[in-house]
């Protein structure tokens, strides 16, 4: 795709029951440059990753990385068979784009040239969208100025659709802080908990049992398979979700390693309360509008 200079990739039809996540994906949309061995030769290329991606899918879900790096447009015909529609504006669009291309590019343009004429402002009314904040920028502000509010505004209820997974642990950490709190925690623990065992606590030398469960319902799939096969598989599971999480912030608390079990040398677990302190990088300048400082920031 890079090589050919693509503008657009497509990505047509991902399979509804599956989860779409790929780092080296994510990776990808997000980097200036990507550098790669071709296919079937010893030969490292290295080229711009302009291109734009789209994806197509009923019911899309998404997993890792890709929900933070994505946005949705949801299109819901309230039909039972869409594809058997008319009475369109155009019925042929593709005809009428090719026909009218002209115009619709003389209409873009003006939009954007209306931005430029008003000094580039930053729009007020947008979420933040990390690793595309030049493409949200310039988007939001010409959208904005032309008159063309909502840009954006479904972002973080489609993240929260269609990551399942991040959903999934959601629930259970919910779950957690409602059992252990902020308690130090080993993975033993939490399997017991799930299954209703009793606990061996290494600080109390004790058997101890939380006073509640973690339901059912706020369970990780992965955790419900693996509950099924065996109390060992179900705690090696929690070990390794753990470890892969590790850093990652839920409910104003951060998953972190507070420590190893000096009996059993196995790692204890706990969820920090964490508050986000937000650190400015930049300053404006003498006689500076925010406005200006981001436009200068762009052209830096």
């Amino acid at each position: 795709v890079f090589s050919r200079g693509s503008n657009i990739a497509l990505i047509d039809n991902l399979p509804e029951k599956e989860v779409f996540d790929s780092a080296v994906f994510a990776a990808m949309i997000t980097s200036p440059t990507w550098e790669d061995r071709m296919l079937g030769k010893n030969i490292l290329c290295r080229y711009r990753a302009l291109t734009n991606w789209v994806a197509t899918g009923n019911n899309v879900k998404t997993g890792g990385d890709i929900p933070r790096r994505s946005y949705t447009c949801r299109l819901d015909a309230n039909a039972e068979r869409p594809w058997e529609r008319s009475g369109f504006a155009h019925n042929d669009l593709m005809e009428f784009a090719r026909e009218s291309r002209g115009k619709l590019l003389a209409a873009v343009y003006t939009l954007i040239r209306a931005w430029y004429a008003r000094g580039c402002p930053a729009p007020k009314n947008i979420p933040a969208f990390g690793s595309f904040e030049e493409w949200s920028f310039k988007v939001g502000g010409v959208l904005e100025i032309a008159g063309i509010n909502g840009f954006l505004g479904n972002l973080a209820t489609t993240r929260t659709a269609q990551d399942d997974i991040g959903t999934q642990w959601n629930a259970f950490f919910a779950a957690w802080l409602e059992v252990f709190g902020t308690e130090r925690v080993t993975a033993k623990m939490v399997a017991d908990n799930i299954s209703g065992q009793l606990s061996f606590n290494s600080e109390t030398g004790g058997k101890t049992m939380a006073p509640a469960r973690i339901p059912d319902e706020s369970l990780p799939e992965i955790l419900l398979i693996n509950r099924e096969r065996g109390e060992g598989s179900l705690r090696r599971s929690i070990g390794k979700s753990l470890a892969a999480l590790t850093g990652r912030i839920f409910h104003k608390h951060k998953l972190v390693v507070s420590g190893r079990d000096s009996n059993k040398h196995v790692r204890i677990w706990q969820l920090e309360p964490h508050e986000y302190t937000p650190v400015s990088y930049t300053h404006l300048r003498a006689h500076e509008t925010p406005e200006h400082l981001v436009c200068r920031l762009l052209l830096e």
